[in-house]
């Protein structure tokens, strides 16, 4: 056997191997969906019926907010929760959301993605829905981070153009039209 043959053997053993892991990493991924809140949200009025999907992804018509966790196999005893953008008119799951939490699944963290109500479908607490969904997911990512894979390590991560925190401050000295990403822990 020639150098050639012996080096392209070695390559091909080695990413056979490496996709092998990545597919069982990605497999060993365990998912829940947790409502926010035990009954109906606060805020009264909005949308009802199921959650509507369009073509590229994003979501709107969010009557029940949730949190879908998404915990890896082999944690590294973070938590991080994913809030996805979409001026307050859609949340952009399938662009920012879902690859946010796949990236970090795949390094070892938990992902914890809010599906948050919009202001703009007629809610009683109007523009303040988004703000109680985002308080009250922080508020269960951080009772329940143990079970979560976590060991107490919390991070949020936003999708915003309009400068909002998942915890409901403005981020200050940014572009505000940029769609600027803004992760903390």
């Amino acid at each position: 056997m020639d150098r050639r043959h012996f080096l392209l053997g070695c390559t091909a053993t080695l990413l056979t191997a490496k996709s092998t892991l990545s597919f069982a990493a990605q497999a060993a991924v365990a998912q829940t969906v947790i409502p926010l809140w035990p009954g109906p949200p606060p805020g009264g009025g909005g949308s009802e019926g199921p959650v509507e999907t369009s073509p590229s992804g994003a979501e709107r018509h969010i009557a029940v907010p949730t949190l879908t966790v998404l915990r890896p196999g082999m944690g590294n005893g973070h938590v991080v929760l994913i809030a996805g953008g979409g001026g307050y008119k859609r949340i952009e799951m399938a662009k920012e959301a879902w690859p946010a939490a796949r990236w970090l699944t795949a390094r070892g963290y938990t992902a914890a993605i809010l599906r948050y109500r919009l202001p703009s479908e007629h809610w009683g607490d109007g523009n303040r829905v988004a703000l109680q969904d985002a308080l009250r997911a922080l508020q269960l990512v951080k009772a329940q981070a143990t079970g979560f894979n976590g060991a107490g390590v919390f991070g949020r991560c936003a999708f915003a153009r309009d400068g909002h925190q998942p915890d409901g401050r403005a981020h200050g000295g940014g572009d505000r039209g940029t769609g600027q990403r803004t992760c903390s822990g």
